[in-house]
């Protein structure tokens, strides 16, 4: 249950357009197939034009294709960024199906950043319960999907004067003591399933940006 109604995720995918897409259908466009382009019709190239290759669009070719000239050789198919933005934070099996269902059929998985608060926040049961699911919430979510970044949001200050949330109790963390929680969990659980020399499987980055700071995630 939310009574809160504060606990909801939105996810956005990105894939650069290059020689191949995959239609809505899950079928390949091939670009380089498409006719020239008239100059002077505004509606020129509609969806009609499209050539669809019925190749299984998870299959690259056994090789990048390569351009004429001094153009760098570009792989068929783009990485897909994908994001979640939950701020308060969700439960995961609210997500599994999106996650099994868009986000693997697309190829966006691993996740490529989590935004998602650190800090936990929680109110007595009778007035919401968790404002904030903070670092338990996200690192089940960075675990199971695998999540490149954890993105710290709705961690700033805040000015908990008057009754509303005198109740609220809160665990704080900074960027660096959850990196070092996540790290030993995850160090700790490939013990406990590949034995002494058991190593985690990937090694999420946990940042805290200041405002108006930036971060490129290449």
């Amino acid at each position: 249950m939310d009574p809160t109604r504060l606990h909801n995720a939105i996810g956005l995918t990105y894939r650069a357009p290059n020689s191949k897409t995959t239609s809505v259908n899950g079928s390949v466009v091939n670009l380089l197939n498409l006719p020239p382009t008239p100059q002077d019709s505004p509606m020129a190239g509609n969806f009609l034009d499209l050539v669809v290759d019925g190749s299984d669009p998870l299959t690259p070719p056994d090789s990048p294709m390569e351009l004429e000239g001094d153009l760098p050789t570009i792989a068929p198919f783009e990485k897909t960024i994908s994001v979640l933005y939950s701020p308060h934070g969700v439960a995961y099996p609210a997500i599994e199906p999106y996650a099994s269902s868009f986000l693997a059929k697309e190829s966006a998985l691993p996740l490529t950043a989590l935004f998602h608060s650190i800090n936990t926040e929680e109110n007595p049961w009778f007035m919401g319960g968790i404002v904030a699911a903070g670092y338990p919430g996200g690192a089940e979510i960075v675990r199971k999907l695998g999540a490149r970044y954890w993105i710290s949001a709705h961690d700033e200050v805040k000015d908990n004067r008057g009754w509303s949330v005198a109740w609220i109790k809160s665990s704080v963390y900074s960027a660096e003591e959850a990196q070092q929680k996540l790290d030993d969990e995850n160090k700790n659980m490939a013990l406990h399933q590949n034995g002494k020399h058991g190593k985690a499987n990937h090694r999420a980055q946990i940042v805290r940006l200041d405002v108006g700071e930036r971060l490129r995630i290449v």
